[in-house]
């Protein structure tokens, strides 16, 4: 379990300061969570002798809050392009329907579809007809 919250930790710690060292982002932590340097650089190496639930229970509530938000940005981000594509999809629906009311339609309901240059009507034709 150390080593999960470990790996956990730095993972958040590398996706929230990506361009900073490991020494900067064990000293935000630190600071962030209420502990010393020293303590987090054991939880950080999973070398915590008595991990302390409170300890645990705050890091995992910091990681949990990052997902949380990361989560509800992406859905936030969901959301608006599905609203997009249904303001597209209405204006296309409202387009054929106005296509409709106005008689256009696609090619084989247009007067004189399905008729050679004569004409005459293909479907009754034979192959011997000339």
């Amino acid at each position: 379990m150390h080593e999960a919250l470990a790996n956990d930790l730095r993972e958040y710690a590398v996706k929230r300061w990506p361009t900073a060292n490991h020494k900067f982002r064990k000293g935000r932590l630190a600071d962030l969570l209420g502990l010393s340097e020293r303590r987090v650089r054991s939880y950080w190496e999973a070398k915590a002798a008595a991990p302390r639930d409170e300890e645990i229970e705050a890091i995992k509530a910091l990681i949990g809050a990052e997902e949380d938000e990361a989560y509800a940005e992406a859905y936030r981000t969901l959301e608006a392009r599905f609203a997009s594509m249904e303001a597209e999809f209405a204006k296309l629906r409202a387009a054929v329907a106005a296509a409709s009311l106005a008689g256009e339609g696609p090619a084989d309901r247009r007067p004189g579809a399905g008729t050679d240059r004569e004409g005459q009507g293909l479907r009754g034709r034979r192959s011997t007809d000339h």
